[in-house]
């Protein structure tokens, strides 16, 4: 990879304050990586108009690929149902990827919009399934990893 490649992030790996508690996670790897590489930062929820801080959201029914196929949703611990919001977040997402010819998607694992392998249902916690805004990456066929599997991906010398 160039300076010239982007590679997309969850905005809260890359520090940005924007997680449902008002936290990041920013990764160590992060300063590193945009030394080297452009990188774009995004956070579904956020481009949605979702706010910071915002209450938790757990699965119903299935995770994102139950969301898109309608059998699932996204209840926030608040009891509202979010799932039109972070369907609405997810595509301008993938908006974004597809504008800049992305190659290389890192994802912040357990996220309702990003979970890669992991993330929170109501009646269960936290389970195998994957986000709403991944499983449109999915479907798409972009190199998704979450946060571990880059650290590791960069060890092998990205």
């Amino acid at each position: 990879m160039r300076k010239d490649e982007v590679i997309i992030i969850s905005s809260c790996l890359a520090g940005v304050k924007c997680r449902y508690n008002g936290k990041d996670k920013k990764a160590i790897w992060f300063d590193s990586l945009k030394e080297r590489y452009r990188i774009i930062d995004l956070c579904p929820e956020v481009l949605a108009g979702m706010k910071i801080p915002r209450s938790a959201m757990e699965f119903l029914g299935g995770d994102g690929e139950k969301v898109w196929s309608g059998e699932g949703k996204v209840i926030n611990r608040d009891g509202e149902d979010v799932t039109e919001l972070l369907k609405k977040g997810a595509l301008r997402a993938l908006d974004i990827c597809k504008k800049y010819k992305v190659k290389y998607i890192i994802l912040k694992e357990k996220s309702p919009s990003c979970g890669v392998h992991k993330v929170y249902y109501k009646d269960r916690g936290l389970d195998y399934g994957i986000g709403v805004w991944t499983y449109l990456l999915k479907k798409e066929n972009y190199y998704i990893f979450n946060e571990e599997e880059f650290g590791d991906f960069l060890k092998r010398g990205l």
